[in-house]
């Protein structure tokens, strides 16, 4: 029952991982996208948790690329907030009818993020994925494989 366990959390580790890992390249990749102005069209802060813990900065604006116009809502790649200020912060920059300038994917414009950088809650991730992983691997490897 033990090995089922550290599987389970090894698992559950690794598929952490593997989501910090496409945040960090999604980051990084939309570093270097072009830049066009938008027009900010709802802002808010919605609380997504029973226990007040993580919150949602919820965004709607429209932007054009070669005479098309776009609504877009991503306000950076991970969509949660820890802290209620932060969270509030990024809803009094990005308040209903100011201009902003917003990142475009170039190979497909439908694709925008307002906050291309690295969510620093991302590398608490890391860590707290990385422990399990490296935890229930030890668990596996002392207790099943000898070593």
């Amino acid at each position: 029952m033990q090995l089922i366990f550290a599987i389970a959390f090894l698992l559950g580790g690794l598929a952490g991982l593997i989501w910090c890992f496409i945040l960090i390249w999604r980051s990084i990749d939309s570093e270097d996208w072009e830049q066009v102005d938008c027009l900010i069209l709802l802002s808010r802060v919605e609380n997504r948790s029973a226990d007040s813990s993580s919150y949602v900065v919820v965004v709607e604006y429209k932007y054009s690329v070669g005479g098309v116009t776009y609504v877009g809502n991503r306000v950076r790649w991970l969509r949660f907030f820890i802290s209620k200020r932060a969270a509030h912060d990024v809803c009094r920059k990005y308040s209903m009818g100011t201009n902003a300038k917003v990142s475009i994917d170039p190979n497909d414009p439908s694709r925008s993020v307002l906050i291309p950088d690295i969510p620093p809650a991302v590398y608490f991730f890391l860590l707290a994925f990385g422990s399990l992983v490296a935890l229930s691997l030890g668990t596996i490897l002392s207790k099943y494989v000898g070593f």
